[in-house]
């Protein structure tokens, strides 16, 4: 009997031991080098990363870089864009026609293996004086429309972002008594509201468009959405 429990013994042992040496577990990466850049339309901005293995294995993977969150005209040579840890690459990042601002930028580490991992950084782009518009201003003569409560008079007031470059304010939206941020688009005169939720436990988007030439005009439709998935549709008009 004794004989019998130790060779079953023997038995757990060999079969643990071969699964913890096929076993693979999920490999993490230190990347250094990365950090913030900025770009003109004169002047590249650029990267050089080292990338190495935290998590010791037996065996190694092969990786591949790119990058996420890029804005419209700006464009990222990446060399080389796959290799093994340890190794090197360089990061040229170039501005094209883009407007000016900060954007959150991600560099994507990809492993059939591991899968994929996110490195977050800045990258700001300084557009010339004559690419930024604004549509900023005191407006007592608004008006609005939504299928919740019809149609009524109020006074909005529009300011600039100070840190992203055609980013605006609405101080009262729709007479809300809330903030909310619309991005601009100077070539095309729109306006894009991304989804935000505000005190009132409602979330608003939208968009619209905008005259400026002597006076301003700012059209915009939104959509409200409170907690229980019930949405509206709804506009407003501002004039000075």
């Amino acid at each position: 009997m004794k004989k019998f429990h130790f060779l079953f013994l023997l038995i757990a042992i060999s079969l643990f031991g071969c699964h913890a040496r096929n076993g693979t577990a999920p490999v993490t990466y230190k990347i250094a080098g990365l950090g913030d850049v900025t770009v003109t339309k004169t002047q590249s901005g650029e990267l050089n990363l080292s990338v190495s293995k935290i998590t010791a294995i037996a065996t190694s993977e092969n990786l591949t870089l790119s990058l996420s969150g890029l804005p419209a005209g700006v464009t990222a040579t990446i060399n080389p864009k796959t290799g093994t840890p340890p190794f090197t690459a360089s990061i040229v990042i170039s501005d094209s026609n883009a407007a000016g601002g900060r954007y959150a930028v991600k560099l994507l580490v990809h492993s059939s293996t591991s899968g994929d991992s996110y490195y977050p950084f800045n990258l700001t782009v300084e557009g010339p004086t004559d690419m930024l518009c604004t549509i900023a201003g005191y407006f007592p003569n608004s008006t609005a429309a939504c299928s919740a409560n019809g149609s009524y008079d109020f006074v909005e007031t529009v300011a600039n972002d100070s840190t992203i470059a055609n980013r605006i304010i609405f101080r009262n939206f729709a007479s809300m008594g809330y903030s909310v941020y619309g991005m601009l688009d100077c070539a095309t005169s729109t306006i894009t509201i991304p989804a935000q939720s505000l005190p009132n436990f409602l979330t608003v988007s939208g968009g619209g468009s905008f005259l400026t030439d002597s006076t301003t005009t700012v059209w915009v439709n939104y959509t409200t959405v409170n907690q229980a998935g019930d949405s509206s549709n709804c506009s407003f008009t501002l004039r000075h």
